[in-house]
């Protein structure tokens, strides 16, 4: 039988901190998992790095035929499993040993539940501590309806920090084809099930000052945010008021 849960790791040219990303999805506490490094043509030593790892009996290592854009390689990725349950990890990020058994718990506490994110450490370029990314939220099931109309605005969560209940994440289609492709699966989740919160840190999240906060990646996000609300505005018409609030605090810079 497969495990319960996949962690799928898609990977390009990040050999310089791929170890650390694995050692954390590698030794967790919680038992029925595997895990699935895609590694997307990398150029640097990644390939050396994962020859250490090659063998352990949770990890499988694959690459797609060709190299592929990054959502690509993410859908790519988490076809190769049918789990109940499943995470991605970018492999600059790394996971506390507690991440699977805590997540885990909370959804099968809770069946209604189509994913769950918990808190995150906040890490730089170098590894270094920056903050907590933590909720005032105890530990709890957040419904539907308050869930789409917090994750209208923008992702509320650290998406490595997700665990998905693959049959919720097949219902509304997947993986789509936006920029912010974490930001609009967690709301299309939301908009037909109940998520779920963890307070305790179980993820560490590396950010990157640039590219990012540069001005043609900045026009990028906002065109895509723009793009998201003309996608689904009609497919959630009970919430046009919603979006049309988004819109125009976005418009003003508010949010």
């Amino acid at each position: 039988m497969s495990p319960r849960v996949t962690i799928h790791m898609p990977t390009y040219n990040q050999g310089r901190f791929i170890a650390h990303a694995l050692e954390g999805a590698l030794n967790q506490t919680y038992d029925d998992y595997r895990v699935i490094v895609s590694n997307n043509h990398s150029t640097d030593e990644t390939d050396a790095v994962l020859a250490r790892y090659a063998g352990h009996p949770r990890l499988t290592i694959i690459k797609p035929p060709t190299f592929l854009p990054q959502i690509a390689h993410f859908k790519f990725v988490v076809a190769q499993s049918d789990s109940e349950y499943f995470s991605y990890l970018c492999t600059d990020d790394g996971l506390f040993p507690d991440f699977l058994k805590e997540q885990v718990a909370l959804l099968d506490r809770y069946p209604q539940v189509g994913f769950v994110h918990s808190a995150a450490e906040m890490i730089g370029k170098e590894g270094e501590r920056l903050y907590l990314e933590k909720s005032i939220r105890p530990t709890g099931v957040i419904p539907a309806k308050q869930a789409f109309e917090s994750f209208i605005y923008n992702a509320k969560c650290v998406g490595d920090s997700v665990l998905f209940r693959r049959k919720v994440f097949d219902s509304v289609g997947g993986f789509g084809d936006l920029y912010t492709v974490d930001w609009e699966i967690e709301l299309l989740m939301c908009a037909v099930a109940d998520i779920a919160y963890n307070q305790n840190v179980l993820m560490q999240y590396r950010l990157w000052d640039e590219p990012a906060r540069t001005v043609p990646n900045q026009l990028r996000l906002m065109k895509c945010i723009n793009d998201f609300y003309d996608k689904y505005e009609p497919r959630f018409p009970d919430y046009r008021a919603t979006f049309a609030k988004a819109r125009r605090q976005r418009a003003l810079g508010s949010i």
